[in-house]
């Protein structure tokens, strides 16, 4: 996961952006769907305590975007505030991933098994691109690769995929390596 982290009025100290990290890694940790994450801190330049802010965007896997915007009397409390809201919406978030992905599989018309050449991997966040021709290209995560391969798939090797096509676009179902 890429974290940027931005503040407005003030330097931010070391403790902090660990603090900010290691927050974010733990909640991409069970799921390594986050992508990308861009927190901005706001120290009020005003003297009314209680309105600093801290905004946090989160790119999720599945071009997703999950944000969460709170102040706080000072700006460890604005963070704290937001760290809270993102554990809930991203709860929220993956308890109907978990659901809707259910449902597709189980709704799903499976297709013929298909050539094709990887053109992305994101080894980190566990899914990559298949293109298949046809100005098409076929998204799979991890678990679908055969043989627990995902580390050896690179850009442009040569797989074979099986895919369903659902209401929200192609997925693969199953993505095996082709020998050279």
């Amino acid at each position: 996961m890429d974290i940027h982290i931005d503040t407005q009025h003030f330097d931010i100290y070391d403790e902090l952006r660990a603090t900010i990290t290691s927050s974010l890694e733990k909640l991409n940790a069970r799921h390594n769907d986050i992508i990308h994450a861009r927190v901005t801190l706001v120290k009020s330049t005003h003297h009314q305590h209680g309105s600093d802010e801290a905004r946090f965007m989160l790119s999720m896997a599945r071009r997703k975007l999950i944000q969460a915007s709170k102040i706080g009397k000072d700006v460890d409390d604005a963070i704290h505030n937001a760290l809270q809201a993102l554990t809930r919406e991203l709860s929220d978030f993956r308890s109907k991933r978990r659901g809707l992905d259910k449902q597709r599989l189980k709704a799903a018309k499976s297709g013929p098994r298909l050539s094709g050449q990887v053109v992305h991997v994101a080894p980190e966040q566990g899914y990559g691109y298949v293109d298949i021709g046809a100005d098409e290209e076929i998204h799979f995560l991890r678990h679908v690769v055969v043989g627990d391969a995902f580390e050896m798939i690179n850009e442009g090797a040569a797989v074979e995929v099986d895919v369903v096509e659902s209401d929200s676009g192609y997925e693969a179902t199953r993505v095996a390596l082709l020998q050279s």
